[in-house]
């Protein structure tokens, strides 16, 4: 993706005294020169304000400080700055807290190669090493692998399927705790299992079943992707 969707939309923002950063996998696979179909961008902005001067956008999820909005043939996602306390279930936090900085947010994030915040300016926000261990293809967790996956342990597929599209390794702490947690999986409900089962069977890399075989994976969970 060339930067301009994204730097017309931050003009919309800034005309409204607020700020906007691509975020997470959009800046990694930005920073890789791969194709990206979906933006995510996070602003300072909260999803009452945002109402104001996009009224066009789809605002069904603004009370997880979500809104999603059609810009230039792009899908953009966008989610306000925030800190998550206490995952109740496995998946949501019981309390969301809006804030006006990166650096706070980073931490509710997954991986450090999606850790990065990209401005209008061009300038790179790297609180967590992200573009050393994109450089040396490392996928480690921002904070403690075994805690990151108890939080939501949809990250145990997601760092499975980032192994096999990016061509990364996990760091040992983080295969490890894959590892030993992968029977969280359990705690999901089945749709969200599938969703991601999808997206890593799309990749059609030839060492898909072999990678989940290594981490124990349930065959239950894409025994249905294999016919």
């Amino acid at each position: 993706m060339h930067l301009k969707p994204f730097l017309s939309l931050a003009s919309v923002f800034h005309k409204h005294g607020f700020q906007l950063w691509l975020v997470g996998g959009s800046v990694r696979d930005y920073l890789l020169a791969l194709p990206l179909l979906d933006v995510d961008a996070v602003t300072n902005a909260t999803p009452e304000q945002m109402k104001v001067f996009l009224p066009q956008a789809d605002h069904r999820f603004s009370q997880y400080g979500l809104m999603k909005l059609i810009h230039e043939a792009y899908t953009f996602e966008i989610t306000t700055l925030r800190i998550e306390r206490d995952y109740k279930d496995y998946r949501h936090p019981s309390s969301i807290i809006f804030v006006q900085t990166p650096i706070e947010d980073v931490v509710r994030r997954d991986f450090t190669m999606n850790g990065l915040y990209l401005d209008d300016q061009n300038h790179l926000l790297d609180y967590v090493d992200g573009q050393k261990d994109i450089a040396q293809k490392v996928i480690r967790t921002i904070g403690e692998p075994y805690g990151k996956f108890s939080e939501d342990p949809l990250r145990l597929l997601r760092a499975i399927r980032f192994q096999l599209q990016c061509g990364f390794t996990m760091e040992p702490n983080t295969q490890q705790a894959v590892s030993d947690q992968i029977d969280l999986l359990n705690q999901l409900k089945p749709q969200k299992i599938e969703s991601e089962m999808k997206k890593l069977f799309a990749l059609r890399h030839p060492q898909t079943r072999a990678t989940l075989n290594a981490f124990k994976v349930p065959l239950v969970y894409f025994e249905s992707m294999l016919k």
